[in-house]
């Protein structure tokens, strides 16, 4: 794996950035709002229970937002101090959420959507690859990252 680019430190607060975007959008909404309106602005990605649930909890927990229960489901909005700190970080959390549905769009394009797919297929099939099918794929993979690290490093000047 490339060490210059490392996003896993920064997707938690990049999920957060996404929740509460899809609240300041929605207004209020529950859990299942939520992912299916993630999964609208980066197709390639609906968060998972065991990532969203969590997040609203901490979010609530430290009074961002709050929460009241509508029938069997819980029903998530900001609060007044949800409201300041999001208007004070608006631009940074729009930001944020137009780079990653950029960065979705780029992944759709090049139907990485497909890749996963296959990878699935083979998976569910007990389909093994051979050391040289894997180093083949492996090459143009390679040959990807280097024609995107370069465009990259025109960029970084």
């Amino acid at each position: 794996m490339n060490k210059d680019i490392d996003i896993l430190p920064e997707f938690r607060g990049m999920f957060r950035y996404l929740v509460l975007y899809a609240i300041d959008n929605l207004k209020k909404a529950y859990g299942y709002e939520i992912r299916r309106f993630i999964r609208s602005i980066l197709k390639l990605y609906t968060p998972s229970t065991g990532i969203l649930y969590p997040t609203l909890h901490e979010l609530e927990k430290e009074g961002i937002l709050m929460s009241y229960k509508e029938g069997r489901r819980r029903v998530y909005m900001l609060t007044e101090y949800g409201r300041k700190l999001l208007e004070r970080d608006r631009e940074k959390i729009y930001s944020y959420v137009g780079k990653l549905r950029y960065a979705t769009e780029i992944l759709e394009k090049l139907d990485i959507d497909k890749l996963i797919n296959i990878v699935k297929v083979l998976w569910e099939n007990n389909i093994v690859l051979s050391p040289d099918v894997i180093e083949n794929i492996r090459t143009r993979v390679d040959e990807i990252i280097e024609i995107l690290s370069n465009i990259a490093k025109g960029y970084m000047k």
